[in-house]
C-alpha cells in the first residue's frame, strides 16, 4: 500500500492543519490541529469503518487509520509542488512530497478537458491577456449575481475575464465583449496565455495557476482552500479573501492587486520552477523505489 495524498495532513509542526480555517502560533499547537482533525473525522466515520472490518474478519480499529499508517511506516506520497510547500524537517522519512502529477493531452480529453475553441481562442486574440475566473467543483448558487459582480469589477478595471462554467449553471446573459464562458477546458493550454487567476483554492487549481507562472486570487469556500489561499499570499503568487465575503469593491481590489508587478514577477518565477520538476518521473521514482519493500499495513 501507499497513500497518495492530496491534502498534506500528516501531523507536523510547520502548518496548521490544512482542513482547519486558522494559522495557529507555535509547533505545539500546530501538531496538535492536526491530532484534533485527524480525531474529528475518526468519530465521524468510525462507525462504517467498523462495519466494514467486522464484514471482513478484521479486528475493529480503535484509532484513526493515519495514526497507523504514518507510524508504521507506511509509503505517503504528497501530491504537491515542494515549491508550493517544501516537506518540513518533522516528516518521518517515509512521507514525501513528490508534485502534482500532469496528465498528458490524450488523459485530459478522457477526463473531459477540452483543448481550446475557435471562439475561445478569437477572444483571446481580440484584446490583452484576460483573468481566468473559475470555481471548479463549488457551484455558485447565484450565477447571475456573480456575473454581474464579475462585470462591473471588470469595467470598473478596464479588464477581461474567461470564466469557467466548472459545476456551475451559468445563465445565457453571461457572453458579454468583456466576458467568454468555456466548460472543462484544459489548464495547462489556457492559463500561460492569462494575465491571472482566481479561483476556489483548490490543491490542483492551486497548482495549475502557479505552474502556469500567473498570479493567484483565492476566494475559498471551505476545507484546506483556506490553506492554500494563505500560501500563495505568504509566497507572494497570489492573494486570498472568503467567497462568502465577496463584494463588487473586493473583487475590484483583488483584480488590481493581481496585477501588481511584484506579484507577476513572483508567479513567474515560482512557475519556471514548477514547469521544470518532472512530477510524473518523481511519482513514478517513488513508486518504484517503495515497490516490494513497503510494509504490510495494520490498522489497528
Amino acid at each position: 500500500l501507499m497513500v497518495l495524498m492530496t491534502v498534506p495532513v500528516v501531523p507536523t509542526g510547520a502548518w496548521t492543519s490544512p482542513v482547519i480555517d486558522a494559522a495557529l502560533p507555535g509547533d505545539l499547537l500546530r501538531r496538535l490541529s492536526h491530532t484534533l482533525a485527524h480525531r474529528v473525522f475518526w468519530y465521524a466515520s468510525r462507525g462504517d469503518l467498523n462495519r466494514g472490518r467486522a464484514r471482513l474478519g478484521l479486528p475493529l480499529a480503535t484509532r484513526p487509520a493515519v495514526d497507523s499508517l504514518v507510524g508504521g511506516g507506511t509509503p505517503i506520497l504528497a501530491l504537491h509542488s515542494r515549491h508550493l510547500l517544501p516537506a518540513p524537517p518533522d516528516w518521518p522519512a517515509h512521507c514525501q512530497v513528490v508534485g502534482t502529477p500532469c496528465p498528458d493531452p490524450p488523459m485530459r480529453a478522457l477526463l473531459g478537458e477540452q483543448a481550446m475553441s475557435d471562439g475561445v481562442s478569437a477572444f483571446l486574440d481580440r484584446g490583452e491577456a484576460p483573468f481566468f475566473i473559475g470555481f471548479g467543483s463549488m457551484p455558485v448558487l447565484d450565477p447571475a449575481a456573480m456575473l454581474e459582480i464579475t462585470g462591473a469589477a471588470l469595467d470598473a478595471v478596464g479588464g477581461r475575464a474567461i470564466i469557467g462554467a466548472g459545476w456551475t449553471r451559468l445563465p445565457p446573459s453571461a457572453q458579454s465583449p468583456r466576458i467568454c464562458t468555456v466548460g472543462a477546458v484544459d489548464h495547462d493550454r489556457l492559463l500561460p496565455r492569462c494575465a491571472a487567476m482566481i479561483h476556489h483554492g483548490g490543491t490542483g487549481t492551486t497548482a495549475a495557476a502557479a505552474r502556469a507562472g500567473i498570479p493567484a486570487g483565492v476566494l475559498s469556500v471551505f476545507g484546506d482552500q483556506h490553506f492554500w489561499g494563505r500560501q500563495v499570499e505568504a509566497l507572494g503568487i497570489g492573494v486570498h479573501a472568503r467567497f462568502r465575503r465577496l463584494t463588487r469593491e473586493r473583487l475590484i481590489g483583488m483584480l488590481r492587486a493581481l496585477r501588481d508587478p511584484a506579484r507577476i514577477a513572483r508567479a513567474a518565477a515560482v512557475g519556471e520552477q514548477m514547469r521544470a520538476e518532472d512530477t510524473n518521473a518523481l511519482l513514478l521514482s517513488a513508486v518504484e523505489r517503495s515497490a516490494g519493500s513497503a510494509p504490510i499495513p495494520h490498522i489497528s
